[in-house]
């Protein structure tokens, strides 16, 4: 595995396109620099996701903070490969200096929403609607053994899911078109079947529901995830960008 997204602090951020921060990693403020040394979370960080048409998971991050960035692919089956390093921004575009290959990686991204970027790479060919990952669920960074999945439902809410598998615990954040987000926490007990498992969910106040996962195509990459009838699919986040090397 490549080197990993240098000093990527777990902290909650709130979501913006990339364009925001292309601009925050060029330059960081006199304000920005006095809060960071004032709490722990010293970094602004930007993570987003998603599958392209080769079932591909593309997941990136941006480190505003010391200008860094990580873009990893990890296909159906193989290994992850990892594009990591100092990250300038042009309109449009952003490259990577690769760390392990001293090779330049140039990439082209469009903001279609708050939420939602299309991220291009054009000598593969590749495009990929990537979503925000809300960090905010993520209550916990000394929990080593998580996964985190998201996704985005047919009215554009993104939704992120934080599997805590030490303590059978989840945490549940969706964020709206409108930019307002809420985060959704509690414990499950978990049944195994055939073709899917269900979580058995309690809220933090109290209310229950069934959540089943279902693996796509036997790998679990990818999840279609069913609360009360309605279905979602989802992929997993490569959580090595969030972590310091």
């Amino acid at each position: 595995m490549k080197k990993k997204l240098l000093a990527l602090i777990l902290a909650a951020t709130m979501a913006f396109p990339v364009a925001a921060f292309a601009a925050d990693a060029e330059e960081e403020t006199a304000a920005e620099t006095a809060a960071e040394e004032e709490t722990e979370a010293a970094s602004t960080i930007l993570v987003m996701q998603g599958s392209d048409e080769n079932n591909i998971v593309w997941t990136i991050a941006i480190n505003t903070e010391n200008a860094k960035g990580c873009v990893s692919l990890t296909p159906a089956e193989g290994e992850t490969t990892y594009v990591t390093g100092p990250i300038t921004f042009d309109e449009g575009s952003f490259t990577i200096a690769d760390e392990e290959d001293g090779q330049d990686y140039v990439f082209g991204y469009e903001d279609i929403s708050e939420t939602e970027t299309i991220l291009t790479y054009e000598p593969t060919g590749s495009e990929v609607k990537l979503t925000y990952v809300d960090q905010t669920a993520l209550a916990d960074a000394d929990v080593d053994d998580y996964m985190i999945y998201a996704g985005t439902d047919e009215e554009g809410n993104q939704l992120t899911f934080v599997f805590d598998t030490e303590n059978t615990a989840l945490a549940i954040n969706q964020k709206k078109p409108d930019g307002t987000s809420e985060t959704l926490a509690g414990t499950f007990e978990e049944t195994e079947g055939e073709d899917s498992t269900t979580l058995h969910f309690t809220s933090e106040a109290g209310a229950e529901s069934d959540i089943v996962l279902a693996p796509v195509d036997g790998t679990v990459k990818e999840l279609d995830i069913t609360v009360e009838g309605e279905t979602l699919r989802v992929s997993m986040v490569d959580t090595a960008v969030l972590q310091a090397e």
